[in-house]
């Protein structure tokens, strides 16, 4: 929303300035917190909605998910939400998080990498307001618990969005911290986080990667707040077996809301 609109409306793709990593990639995925739906009304102070041209350059762009559990997945309502949702999938792109026809919001969605391997994708919010009825609440451990071993029994790799811990912070909570334990310990593999708006450091508990908080990616809702104007892309890197060699935070930069590399992570990605 806000000045992104104009922006993608003028012509310019706001992925641009790190095209060369998501290109690159063989699965990308993001958490996105602004409903793609003309649908609802809202009296939120800060609901944020976006025209449906955005759900095209998320594909464009290499995207192969969208996490909907979070905060703003319900500004609008349920119907902008479920329309969100359906106009991604219209662009092939997945929506864990948030139910589709014959499966609840807590069902992980499945993608193959590697050739014959499976990568199996949740996303929860921990934050309100999470409905477990509409958006798949970290709060409920059954439901969330029930999740993580259906994809272990159909996945190499699973890995978890969740939405947590505290705006413009970079101190991870120890809610967060048992939060991520506990996921690992029910089957996680891999553990990122969003939220905060700045980036929280990389952690790895049992051999396991935890990004606590990714930063921000396109966003223009505080260009006087440094720490709101950087963010990270995790680079996970698997070996043949689909389990996870390596992992890296490669810092980046917004210009007017919009996403650049580094100059040193650029020249990095660049002789890849």
């Amino acid at each position: 929303g806000r000045s992104c609109v104009a922006k993608i409306e003028s012509g310019i793709d706001p992925f641009e300035g790190i095209a060369t990593v998501l290109h690159g990639a063989s699965f990308a995925a993001t958490n996105l917190e602004c409903t793609i739906s003309n649908l609802g009304q809202s009296t939120n102070r800060y609901a944020f909605r976006a025209p449906a041209q955005p759900a095209q350059l998320l594909r464009r762009a290499c995207f192969h998910a969208m996490g909907l559990a979070n905060n703003h997945a319900l500004d609008f309502g349920p119907a902008a939400l479920h329309d969100c949702a359906a106009r991604l999938l219209e662009d092939t792109i997945e929506t864990p998080g948030v139910g589709k026809l014959g499966s609840g919001p807590y069902a992980p969605r499945f993608f193959s990498v590697l050739g014959s391997k499976k990568l199996a994708l949740l996303a929860v919010s921990d934050v309100d307001p999470a409905s477990g009825t509409q958006i798949a609440a970290a709060s409920d451990r059954a439901k969330l618990g029930a999740a993580i071993s259906s994809a272990r029994s159909h996945a190499n790799l699973v890995v978890c969005l969740v939405h947590w811990g505290v705006e413009n912070s970079d101190k991870i909570t120890d809610k967060q911290r048992e939060l991520a334990r506990w996921l690992i310990n029910h089957g996680v593999d891999l553990v990122v986080g969003s939220h905060p708006h700045c980036v929280q450091p990389l952690d790895f508990y049992h051999g396991c990667p935890i990004a606590y908080s990714l930063g921000n990616l396109v966003f223009d809702g505080a260009p006087s707040v440094q720490s709101w104007n950087r963010g990270a892309l995790l680079e996970v890197g698997l070996n043949e077996s689909a389990k996870i060699s390596s992992a890296t935070l490669i810092p980046i930069v917004l210009e007017d809301g919009l996403p650049r590399m580094e100059m040193n992570a650029a020249s990095r990605f660049g002789s890849r």
